[in-house]
């Protein structure tokens, strides 16, 4: 029997994502965790809203925030020496280096765009 992959996704429950809001092969195979947050309509049978990715630049520093609206986290990233900022996106999301926060006033780009 085949393993699940790991969700990136924030909730708390065994991955069973379909299906995909926009299709994109070449996205899905080279930035899975991104590709996922920012695509699965479905999540454990129900539907999702998907995430929303902003960049921008704050203090001098590239940065990002990644909003999950289905859970209302925010996830914040500085994005440092990565030339592909997408590929500094992934790595920091799979090897769970990225500051997941609960939503809270002020806390969401979202307003700010």
């Amino acid at each position: 029997m085949a393993k699940q992959p790991k969700s990136f996704l924030p909730a708390k429950a065994s991955p069973k994502v379909t299906p995909w809001l926009w299709a994109n092969d070449a996205w899905q195979d080279a930035f899975p965790a991104v590709f996922e947050l920012l695509a699965a309509g479905i999540y454990e049978g129900e539907p999702r809203k998907p995430a929303t990715l902003t960049i921008f630049v704050s203090e001098g520093r590239l940065k990002c925030c990644i909003r999950d609206r289905q859970s209302r986290q925010n996830c914040w990233m500085t994005l440092e020496g990565e030339i592909n900022v997408l590929q500094e996106i992934e790595r920091l999301l799979v090897a769970e280096k990225a500051d997941w926060r609960p939503d809270k006033k002020g806390d969401s780009i979202e307003g700010v765009l």
